[in-house]
């Protein structure tokens, strides 16, 4: 049985980027780890171009805001 815990990470690395970078905001009424929770904004190039959209968004709406980085190679 896969704790929320679990659910929650694996979600995460759904929205994470093998390349450039994934700005992803966070659903607050959806239940943590339920694989809704999290959604993608946009996939930019540049750090510079995300952390913009990041921003617009951040004053937009009550949700939050990450910019998720390249996932380190393995």
């Amino acid at each position: 049985m896969i704790g929320m815990i679990d659910r929650m990470l694996k979600e995460k690395a759904a929205h994470t980027p093998t390349t450039g970078f994934t700005v992803v905001g966070v659903d607050g009424f959806a239940i943590p780890g339920d694989g809704e929770s999290l959604y993608t904004i946009a996939h930019c190039e540049t750090a510079e171009e995300a952390e913009e959209i990041a921003a617009r968004h951040r004053t937009a709406d009550g949700d939050k805001i990450y910019v998720y980085c390249p996932a380190p190679a393995q």
